[in-house]
């Protein structure tokens, strides 16, 4: 027997999801319920952040002290080094893609370089 799907089973319905509710954490630590409306990347965003692995970092006073102060009484130093690196991976990850579309702009401009080039003889040959 085929299992019956979202899909199946509104079958004739005009049903589409608008927003989700999600525990999210309140300033004081307590969860607190959100409606959200693209909660699939959100979803998928806050299980990724909810699997946490513990590790052990050694880093001087001076670098803790200043973590101290900016993470503020808010935030722990794990989620502050946590927000820190996600950033930092992000920007890496931006940068990467942005060297890669240059060099195929690179690649590809010498071609088009000829060709504009074509083209301008093309237009003064007729002047």
């Amino acid at each position: 027997m085929k299992t019956p799907t979202r899909r199946s089973l509104n079958a004739g319905m005009n049903f589409q999801p608008r927003a989700a509710l999600i525990l999210k954490m309140g300033a004081c630590g307590c969860p607190k319920m959100a409606a959200v409306k693209n909660s699939s990347a959100l979803l998928v965003e806050w299980y990724n952040s909810s699997m946490k692995e513990k590790t052990s970092i050694t880093l001087s006073s001076e670098v803790l002290m200043r973590i101290d102060q900016l993470a503020g009484s808010s935030r722990s130093r794990s989620a502050f080094i946590e927000k820190v690196l996600r950033r930092y991976l992000r920007e890496r990850e931006r940068a990467a893609v942005q060297a890669r579309d240059l060099e195929r702009i690179n690649r590809a401009a010498e071609q088009l370089n000829s060709e504009a080039a074509d083209v301008m003889d093309y237009q003064t040959i007729g002047e």
